[in-house]
């Protein structure tokens, strides 16, 4: 009788465990005596059938009743499962942001060490060695995306995490190495999405302009100017990893 008021008032739901129905209000099944609180914190996919989220673990659909089938269940794991280590792909990725703080930190030393007229040599030191952290991080950051996409190419991507550190701290050759590693980012983004496509060259002759202006103009300009760069690869590259189809599991 519960149940026929419960149905009419809207409150049935199905035992994802036994397809039992039930009151949305329990938290136990009264059929197979599962706990089905916890299931529920769980929903990962949604039922073919009605479209409701539907739990990892289930074997019917809270919502509709419908008996899942295994290999829907199989499916959903795996498609899931490639989520999760999207998911995790992106959180490896670097911190570009972090180069703005340290070129506000160099900016800020700038202006307090450099209008000292008592200690010009020291300013000189404190600036090259916040200079030198700016560097380290840049190619920190280079490497990191590298390995993130060698990760989500199987490590059949074309150049290696330590081969793009390495190339970038030749003189040089670290010019043709600019364009060489942000065309090859750009390859891996425009292959596998349309709508948001990288621009190849202009990365690396941007890079080049900060470089410039790094050694003739201002360390902080030069440090805005690279670690934006670097947050406009980052993004691209976050962008396509979630959208590709093909990112594989190494």
């Amino acid at each position: 009788m519960s149940i026929y008021r419960d149905r009419k008032s809207g409150l049935i739901q199905y035992c994802p465990f036994c397809g039992t129905e039930i009151n949305k209000k329990r938290k136990r099944c009264p059929q197979c005596k599962k706990d089905i609180t916890v299931i529920k914190a769980e929903s990962e996919y949604t039922c073919n059938v009605c479209g409701a989220d539907a739990p990892v673990k289930a074997t019917f659909c809270w919502n509709c009743g419908e008996r899942f089938e295994e290999s829907d269940t199989d499916e959903n794991k795996e498609d899931i499962k490639i989520q999760e280590y999207k998911r995790k792909l992106i959180t490896k990725l670097p911190k570009a942001w972090i180069g703005y703080i340290i070129a506000a930190i160099f900016l800020f030393a700038e202006v307090s060490l450099i209008t000292d007229p008592y200690n010009p040599n020291d300013a000189d030191v404190i600036l090259n060695i916040i200079a030198i952290i700016g560097w380290v991080y840049w190619l920190f950051c280079i490497y990191k995306i590298h390995v993130v996409l060698g990760r989500a190419t199987n490590w059949s991507y074309p150049i290696s995490p330590g081969k793009s550190f390495g190339y970038n701290i030749i003189p040089i050759f670290n010019f043709y190495w600019l364009f060489k590693w942000t065309n090859e980012v750009a390859n891996f983004v425009n292959l596998r999405i349309e709508e948001s496509q990288m621009s190849k060259n202009w990365p690396a002759i941007i890079l080049l302009i900060g470089i410039i202006v790094g050694r003739f103009i201002d360390g902080t300009l030069a440090m805005i100017i690279t670690f934006s760069v670097m947050f406009y690869i980052v993004l691209k590259v976050k962008k396509t990893i979630q959208m590709a189809s093909d990112i594989a599991e190494d």
